[in-house]
């Protein structure tokens, strides 16, 4: 109850210490040129978003590698010698987030069209693109 008190002694005070002006304000609309890299531990690991601007309201390229992405590179290795019924805790022990990468979205600007991939797709695009190689 103390804790309750003491949480609400604190918004009352920030409120009167807040500063006169606006609440809403209007952000440029327009990115300039440039590139970012966030690198952000998550609870499944190392979570990279990637953002680049040509200039224009939207940005050029956008990538995010989910932390799950990483985990399954090493799942052949903690699944060599293991018996069937070790399988679902040693996926536990990663505890992967699968719908984190079984899709994948593409915005054509040009085209102002938007393509969503489903995990049959992206295999599909992944076997012919090894085969071109």
């Amino acid at each position: 109850m103390e804790e309750i008190l003491e949480s609400i002694n604190i918004v009352r005070e920030a409120l009167t210490k807040l500063p006169n002006g606006d609440i809403k304000v209007k952000t440029r609309i327009v990115v300039p040129p440039a590139e970012a890299v966030s690198r952000v531990e998550a609870p499944r690991g190392e979570l990279i978003h990637y953002a680049r601007s040509n200039g224009l309201d939207k940005p050029e390229r956008y990538k995010v590698r989910a932390p799950t992405l990483a985990n399954l590179t090493a799942l052949c290795k903690m699944l060599t010698g293991a018996y069937l019924a070790d399988v679902p805790v040693i996926l536990a022990g990663i505890d992967p987030c699968f719908s984190c990468m079984d899709r994948m979205q593409i915005v054509d600007i040009g085209k102002k069209e938007k393509k969503f991939w489903t995990l049959e797709d992206l295999r599909r695009y992944a076997k012919e693109w090894y085969q071109k190689r």
